[in-house]
């Protein structure tokens, strides 16, 4: 896939609402629902782009990075994959919190790529 093709999709999260747009491409933007439906839908109109890069809005949304938050501390202490990555932030000398963050956005990666591909998780296709 040449670097002029490469989809690359701009979400950003609303309380009511979310919005998505595919960067360059001929689509409108498009709105729906903040609920798994609406949620749902927005995937099911940006699949067939196959996506490479996804951007999402870092404001707002307390409930979801707080979610986020407690499933990547969880990760932290219980995932091989993710406990490593965090320890080696921290052996470097990184904050906890700022190693916690990294670890945020790696389970963040982790998670958009298994739902491109639709497949279950995987820890070869990973590394810390």
């Amino acid at each position: 896939m040449s670097e002029s093709s490469v989809a690359v999709v701009r979400i950003d999260v609303a309380k009511d609402h979310v919005d998505g747009a595919v960067v360059g491409a001929s689509l409108p933007p498009m709105r729906f629902g903040n609920e798994i439906d609406g949620r749902t839908a927005l995937i099911a109109a940006l699949q067939p782009r196959s996506p490479q890069l996804v951007v999402t809005e870092a404001t707002g949304r307390v409930e979801i990075r707080r979610t986020l938050y407690m499933a990547t501390l969880t990760a932290a202490r219980h995932n091989p994959l993710i406990r490593a990555h965090c320890e080696r932030l921290v052996a470097t000398g990184k904050l906890k919190k700022v190693a916690l963050v990294a670890c945020m956005r790696k389970l963040l990666t982790i998670l958009n790529a298994m739902a491109r591909t639709g497949a279950a998780f995987n820890p070869e296709h990973h590394h810390a």
